[in-house]
């Protein structure tokens, strides 16, 4: 049976948390230079909106569905490098050592949150699971 996936969280000032945090690695992946801190301050607003503006979204400064699904990136095992920030926003949903490689524990995480969320258990965190470890997270 497939996964009913929680929707994709709005987050916006003053938020703070695990999700927030992710983005702010999401949008470090993306060039903005910010302190993944987990606080959603000016700093994050100024980037999200300078991400929207760049992927032609509505620039408001709000991290919603749009802008979330725009800023994931697909990782998986072995990855680390240019992919780093994006590895490290996945390490914070999976909550594991958040260090930028996507090495056996991280891809041991991936699997048990895939498999606790009812989705296809592959280790990669694409959209679908993007989405479900946002919303889970949320």
């Amino acid at each position: 049976m497939p996964a009913t996936l929680m929707p994709w969280p709005i987050l916006k000032k003053p938020m703070q948390g695990p999700p927030t945090r992710a983005l702010q690695h999401l949008m470090r992946h993306h060039g903005h230079d910010i302190a993944a801190d987990g606080i959603f301050g000016p700093e994050t607003e100024a980037a999200v909106e300078a991400f929207q503006q760049a992927e032609h979204l509505v620039v408001d400064g709000i991290a919603g569905p749009k802008t979330l699904a725009a800023a994931i990136v697909t990782v998986r095992k072995g990855d680390k490098g240019p992919k780093a920030e994006a590895v490290k926003a996945a390490q914070v949903l999976v909550d594991v050592t958040v260090d930028g490689d996507f090495g056996p524990k991280t891809d041991a995480a991936v699997r048990y949150w895939q498999d606790n969320l009812g989705l296809v258990v592959d280790g990669i965190v694409g959209p679908k699971t993007w989405q479900a470890l946002f919303g889970a997270a949320d």
